[in-house]
């Protein structure tokens, strides 16, 4: 069973996800669903660096906003 915080960070990583942009949400949904930047860069047709970029600044980004949302609760 989940505590009231552990509900809360998962509201808060929800929100975050939800206001990246849709290429970084397709990024890096497919990166959660797949494991591996090879394999999202093989699936989507796009360069390896490319994809590990969009990953690493989608997960900056998430961790950015958790921070700023946690911090407001």
């Amino acid at each position: 069973m989940n505590t009231l915080g552990e509900q809360l960070l998962f509201d808060i990583l929800e929100i975050s996800f939800t206001e990246l942009s849709w290429f970084n949400k397709q990024v890096l949904q497919c990166y959660l669903e797949l494991g591996s930047l090879k394999k999202v860069s093989n699936e989507m047709k796009i360069p390896i660096t490319t994809i590990g970029k969009y990953v690493l600044d989608s997960k900056n980004e998430i961790k950015k906003n958790v921070n700023k949302l946690w911090k407001e609760q």
